[in-house]
């Protein structure tokens, strides 16, 4: 099972380790070969591909490959950065947290995440942004950040609509459910406010390896749009240094970032979003 995660970076978890089909065929044949010779059983054709109990062994590592597979499948699943579907949903419930309607595995996710770390009291950052995306399916995306000089906390709030911009329908969801006397700290004020969606245009020029696809300059553009939307981008800088390790992959081999000429810079409350990206070929290269 691959991570559902993007930024998560380690293995899944297994429950059992032994899952190569090579290693359990050849060790069924070999115990049965050892079984056969102690008992004086002469049979000299278990090495042969076409054997009938050579096939049958061989099929009967092929099940007990896949039992092996989904139990991993279904260990995997009781941790929270791999659940999907109902077992996320039981996994919620015991942090005390529901899924809204209409919400998808990987909000709900990350929401659930948010909860987890907000019940530490090493700091409520967390905690007011599950809380503000608690507040309505409609967050997509929230920043905490203050000033320093009072209790006020400035809450950027990043919507799902075109452009980001949270209307004050949102804005005043997000504010009600965080001064909710279960909700908030006492001392805590909040400046709700919608996040700001700042437009980059970008342009590469790409060297592609010698036999890569021609369709790859074509398909890079899907592909950085994509890395990019994953990110968790409240506050989150576009560097020059992202766009050339995002690009260097399927058959691009050396990248010259033409725009933006230096990296972009986002404000807390601020999201970046691509706008136009020109990709340019200077021919194929080793």
């Amino acid at each position: 099972m691959e991570p559902v995660m993007s930024d998560n970076t380690l293995l899944p978890p297994e429950l059992i380790t032994d899952t190569s089909f090579e290693t359990i065929a050849d060790r069924l044949i070999q115990n049965v070969m050892t079984d056969f010779s102690a008992h004086d059983v002469s049979y000299t054709t278990l090495n042969i591909q076409a054997d009938p109990l050579r096939r049958v062994l061989e099929t009967f590592a092929t099940e007990l490959i896949n039992t092996r597979h989904h139990i991993n499948d279904e260990w995997v699943s009781h941790f929270v950065m791999y659940s999907q579907g109902v077992p996320l949903d039981k996994l919620a419930d015991f942090y005390g947290v529901a899924r809204m309607t209409g919400e998808e595995d990987t909000r709900f996710r990350e929401r659930l995440l948010l909860h987890i770390a907000g019940r530490s009291g090493g700091g409520p950052e967390e905690r007011y942004k599950a809380l503000a995306m608690d507040a309505h399916i409609d967050v997509m995306d929230v920043a905490i950040w203050d000033d320093g000089i009072d209790p006020t906390l400035n809450v950027g709030v990043l919507s799902t609509v075109p452009g980001g911009i949270a209307g004050p329908e949102l804005l005043v969801a997000v504010y009600s459910h965080l001064i909710l006397p279960d909700n908030r700290v006492t001392s805590d004020r909040f400046n709700v406010v919608s996040a700001v969606t700042k437009i980059v245009d970008v342009a590469l020029i790409v060297q592609l390896e010698e036999y890569a696809r021609d369709t790859a300059p074509i398909e890079l553009e899907e592909k950085l749009r994509a890395a990019w939307e994953v990110e968790d981008r409240l506050g989150l800088d576009l560097t020059r240094a992202w766009l050339v390790s995002t690009a260097m992959r399927d058959g691009i081999n050396n990248v010259i970032v033409e725009a933006p000429f230096a990296d972009v810079i986002a404000d807390p409350n601020e999201a970046i979003a691509l706008g136009s990206i020109s990709i340019t070929s200077m021919g194929r290269g080793r």
